[in-house]
């Protein structure tokens, strides 16, 4: 397994004359390590198309005073998975925070319940959040915060300080927990629900609440902080168009798969027909001499007049072989093969949206689950910059305090009636 590696830009020459390639080969990419048990369960699953998603991601997140900051965080194990998008924070977009996408749990279709009008517009997602600008985006992600703070494997060679990053990449185990777990169960998260911090002890796909020792309320997600559940919003500030977005998905019949098969096998056809002279000749030997080798097996239980026949019947097929003359033409004429109508090729198209997650205490958890969520975090939950007395801003901050244990939040809705 790989040790650590530093971010390096995926961008030609910076000294050269010509313009800057798309933003997107100018991705950085860093480490997150995952188990093999996971990377072998989940070999399959990514994002429904991440190129259509990224740019699409692109467009709304980056501008040219970010545009060569972006970083990837990519599990060295495998080349699909929930991988996190870094959007760092841009003035020309009026961002002043840290945007973080996952990338891979779209391609799992969630089991919307059958209840649900339009389940087919529900059953694709990715995760969001927001980090504050001075947050210290880490170099590579451990993977240690996915299962309780077991190490996984490969991690022996790591220094001790690596492993107490969590401070900083507990955001981004949070998302690719959340992820593991729909892709895991294909459990339904949308609008509106609420997460405990979940965990994954055994790699196993059996994800668990993730307790305190003492089991008396649910481990938060960084120490010092309150924050041990999620709430999942929609992202209503974003500007319009950027959710959900629509996939559109290539979905070929029964016909022009035929139509493929068929060009690949006239493929082959024309290119064993135009193999030089020379080439083909070589080949004959070739295979003329591989008889020879198998006439000239010496058989121990064969009678010595047999094993001269076969002696004397290998030098034959040398001699012919020296000096035949395959009548091959130098060169092929234009084949002529039947001519094929274009297959007809179908396209879908799937709807991704995008969740934003917000963490939150065990207090402000319960108190949605007891008069919902419209009752609730709906009063304490939004943009700072717009309304700074907002208690939970949309931005994550780890220290603030909890809305219903330390500013008693809905004692206060209550006499307001």
């Amino acid at each position: 397994m790989d040790g650590p590696a530093a971010a390096a830009p995926l961008a030609s020459d910076a000294g050269a004359a010509s313009p800057p390639p798309p933003y997107k080969k100018q991705r950085q990419i860093r480490v997150a390590y995952d188990t093999k048990e996971n990377v072998l369960r989940r070999r399959f699953q990514g994002a429904l198309d991440e190129d259509q998603i990224a740019d699409h991601l692109e467009k709304y997140l980056q501008a040219e005073d970010n545009r060569d900051k972006c970083t990837v965080f990519q599990d060295t194990f495998r080349s699909v998975g929930v991988h996190i998008y870094v959007f760092p924070p841009s003035k020309m977009l009026g961002r002043d925070f840290y945007t973080l996408v996952t990338m891979g749990m779209s391609g799992t279709r969630m089991n919307v319940p059958s209840d649900i009008d339009d389940a087919e517009e529900y059953r694709h997602a990715e995760l969001m959040c927001f980090l504050p600008s001075t947050w210290k985006v880490p170099k590579m992600l451990t993977g240690r915060q996915l299962f309780g703070g077991k190490d996984t494997d490969g991690l022996a060679g790591i220094e001790a300080e690596d492993h107490r990053r969590d401070e900083a990449s507990w955001p981004f185990e949070m998302l690719r927990k959340l992820a593991g777990y729909v892709i895991d169960t294909k459990a339904w998260v949308s609008w509106d629900h609420g997460l405990p911090n979940l965990f994954d002890p055994n790699g196993d796909g059996k994800w668990h609440c993730c307790m305190k020792d003492d089991k008396t309320d649910v481990m938060p997600y960084v120490n010092g902080s309150k924050l041990s559940h999620v709430v999942l919003l929609e992202p209503v500030f974003e500007k319009e168009g950027f959710a959900p977005l629509t996939i559109k998905i290539e979905a070929p019949n029964s016909d022009s798969r035929e139509r493929e098969k068929i060009i690949a096998d006239q493929s082959m056809l024309k290119a064993e027909l135009t193999i030089p002279v020379a080439e083909k000749s070589e080949q004959l030997n070739s295979d003329n001499s591989d008889k020879q080798d198998s006439n000239n097996i010496d058989k121990s239980n064969v009678q010595e007049g047999k094993e001269i026949e076969k002696s004397s019947g290998g030098e034959k097929i040398e001699n012919i072989s020296a000096n035949v003359k395959p009548s091959i033409p130098s060169s092929v004429p234009d084949l002529e093969f039947p001519k094929l109508t274009q297959g007809s090729t179908k396209f879908t198209t799937k709807k991704v949206n995008f969740l934003l997650v917000v963490p939150v205490t065990s207090a402000e958890a319960q108190w949605k689950r007891e008069v919902g969520i419209q009752n609730s975090l709906y009063y304490a939950v939004g943009d700072q910059r717009v309304n700074p007395t907002v208690p939970i801003s949309y931005v994550i901050n780890q220290n603030r305090p909890c809305c219903v244990q330390d500013l008693n939040l809905p004692g206060r809705l209550a006499e307001r009636g």
